[in-house]
């Protein structure tokens, strides 16, 4: 990592208004599918032994770091929160679903049903609708995964599987490079 970057895969319910009720069950799924491990301290957790079973690294040599060192991936629970929160890089440029056009936005919306109008068709869309291309989302509950770097990995899908049935939601997924 550079600086002070730190660099996410982030799941994320497709749905962004929904969290979890029961924090404890979800644990416990996240542990049986073998996702987390050891909890290192509360919603932090270091990878399970199904890790490299159920997130895919891709390239020719991706740098993983696994087991119980400070600079070893982690897995974070973020949330629930009252309302949807917004988690983007930087760099997140929208596309309208209209026309597919990338909006420049001179701030990034801060809720979910904010109406951006893109310069191009003049159609307003909630933020939440617009194409974020993975760069991202809004949401009242996140699972961050630690020192995966945009377009390195993405979650299998026995994963989003595993996570589909321990909560009844379809689930998703962004890359958050947090400055």
């Amino acid at each position: 990592m550079s600086g002070t970057e730190q660099h996410y895969l982030v799941l994320c319910p497709a749905n962004p208004a929904w969290a979890p009720d029961d924090l404890a069950g979800l644990v416990g799924s996240l542990c049986q599918c073998g996702l987390i491990g050891a909890n290192r301290q509360p919603g932090l957790f270091n990878t399970g032994p199904a890790y490299l079973e159920l997130i895919a690294y891709l390239g020719c040599s991706p740098q993983i770091a696994l087991g119980e060192a400070e600079s070893a991936t982690t897995i974070r629970l973020n949330g629930p929160f009252d309302k949807p929160e917004f988690r983007s890089s930087a760099k997140a440029k929208p596309r309208c679903r209209l026309c597919w056009q990338t909006l420049a936005l001179d701030k990034f919306p801060v809720r979910s049903d904010e109406t951006v109008t893109c310069v191009h068709c003049k159609i307003s869309s909630r933020a939440v609708e617009l194409d974020w291309r993975r760069k991202a989302a809004f949401g009242r509950f996140f699972i961050e995964i630690s020192n995966v770097f945009e377009s390195e990995a993405v979650p299998g899908e026995a994963l989003l599987d595993a996570l589909g049935s321990a909560t009844g939601q379809a689930w998703d997924y962004f890359y958050w490079r947090k400055d």
